[in-house]
């Protein structure tokens, strides 16, 4: 053949090439004018039209260069399309797809997260948003969005606690007496060597949930739920809340009650005495030093009233008891203190 009959033969055979090229891009600008338009089906429709055209068969591994490149660049933009059409499993397939075409893809990976956290998926959406940050350490909606995750999975995470879960079978009133039992004496164990454990109780509102289960429960779960409030108060910052929730009045009330609970009452009773805060020296500074910080003599004075307060409240528990074992626990009380 001549040369221009060469061209001419070449040029025949690469036409279809370019036309399915171009036609993928065609429909790769038609979904990018419905997308801005927020017309997410269009988008989604044109985008899956294009990538029809680089393989009617739907696998693309077989791709290579631009073809691959572009095959990745309308998955990614498909997802973002079903993204705005709030369907997050379909979004996390497209991004998936698109980064098995191209691993280094920021954009899939930060829109995979966004599908996964929709999803409620978020240490998949976390991982996802940390490699688009390692990729691109300035993409600044992948920083704010990991931020965002980091905050809720910590949040998710607490929320699914030991001491969360039980808190919120003590409140649920279908929880079995039986179970409740076993709640309250994991929750005693727990507290009593874990002041992290015992403040998260107090954050959850617990310290309520445990004393009304001594009015309102049998007097198993009575004793085990003041036993439980005794064990927290094991740590000061606990002790404190106590004293600062439950009046020393309801507290001697109990021994009206089971007579297992006057024994709890003392054991409470003691830990509030030992455990609760301390007035501090006022005198604590030498050679004229400043003493900024120091609580003025007042504050000396109420810190040492609760104190008594306490002590008083013992001895009150032990006199309304005719059992012997709850007087010999007052005496206890008292002499430690």
């Amino acid at each position: 053949l001549s040369v221009p009959h060469r061209i001419l033969s070449a040029a025949t055979r690469l036409a279809p090439v370019v036309d399915y090229v171009m036609a993928a891009l065609a429909s790769k600008e038609v979904g990018n004018a419905a997308f801005g338009k927020k017309d997410y089906a269009a988008a989604a429709d044109a985008y899956a039209a294009g990538l029809k055209e680089l393989s009617a068969s739907g696998s693309y591994s077989e791709l290579q260069g631009t073809d691959r490149e572009l095959a990745a660049t309308l998955l990614s933009n498909r997802a973002a399309s079903l993204l705005g059409m709030e369907k997050y499993d379909e979004a996390c397939e497209a991004c998936t797809v698109s980064l098995e075409l191209d691993n280094q893809r920021v954009k899939s990976l930060y829109r995979r997260a966004q599908a996964y956290e929709a999803l409620g998926k978020l240490s998949e959406s976390f991982k996802d948003l940390k490699l688009a940050i390692h990729i691109d350490p300035k993409n600044k909606p992948a920083i704010v969005a990991a931020r965002r995750v980091k905050d809720a999975l910590a949040a998710q995470m607490q929320d699914q606690s030991p001491v969360a879960q039980t808190v919120r079978e003590l409140t649920a009133n279908d929880t079995l007496a039986e179970r409740r039992i076993a709640l309250l004496k994991s929750l005693i164990g727990t507290t009593v060597d874990d002041v992290g454990a015992s403040l998260e109780v107090l954050r959850r509102k617990g310290l309520s949930v445990l004393w009304d289960i001594t009015k309102a429960r049998g007097e198993t779960e009575a004793h085990l739920a003041v036993r439980c409030i005794a064990s927290m108060a094991s740590h000061t910052p606990v002790a404190d809340a106590v004293l600062a929730e439950i009046s020393l009045s309801e507290i001697v009330g109990l021994v009206e009650g089971y007579q297992s609970l006057a024994v709890g009452a003392i054991g409470l009773m003691l830990r509030l005495l030992t455990k609760c805060s301390k007035p501090k020296d006022e005198t604590a500074g030498e050679g004229g030093e400043d003493n900024a910080g120091t609580p003025s003599s007042g504050q000396l004075e109420a810190d040492e009233a609760i104190r008594c307060d306490v002590a008083i409240g013992a001895w009150a528990v032990a006199m309304a008891s005719s059992e012997a074992e709850v007087r010999d626990a007052a005496l206890d009380a008292l002499v430690n203190w």
